[in-house]
């Protein structure tokens, strides 16, 4: 009796502790992501403050730029959605988990 118990058992959880190894792996690919980002964004603002500082200074101070900067969002900007993502995606994963814990354990009560 308290073998096939023990094999409920870990049928039950077994499941539950792949889910949060994959929510693991899943959360530090989206950090990793993040900081890929980063270093895009880092390495950009590099190239064109270098290209900026061996430009002469230019006497048509009056031209306008040809790209709309307001449509374009900035590096700050990216980060933030990507992390307001990752919480989202994050706490739809933890409401799955809470929701099989929930039937597990639910599942167990019935076995006893």
């Amino acid at each position: 009796m308290e073998d096939r118990f023990e094999m409920r058992c870990d049928d039950i959880y077994f499941p539950f502790d792949v889910r949060l190894s994959g929510l693991d792996s899943h959360a530090e690919w989206l950090q990793k992501e993040v900081k890929a980002i980063q270093r895009q964004f880092a390495s950009q603002h590099q190239i064109s403050s270098s290209i900026d500082n061996k430009a002469p200074a230019s006497t048509d101070k009056h031209l306008v730029a040809s790209i709309d900067t307001t449509s374009t969002p900035d590096a700050e900007q990216l980060i933030q959605n990507k992390m307001e993502s990752m919480h989202e995606e994050l706490n739809e994963l933890s409401a799955y988990a809470c929701d099989k814990i929930g039937w597990h354990q639910f599942s167990i009560e019935n076995t006893q």
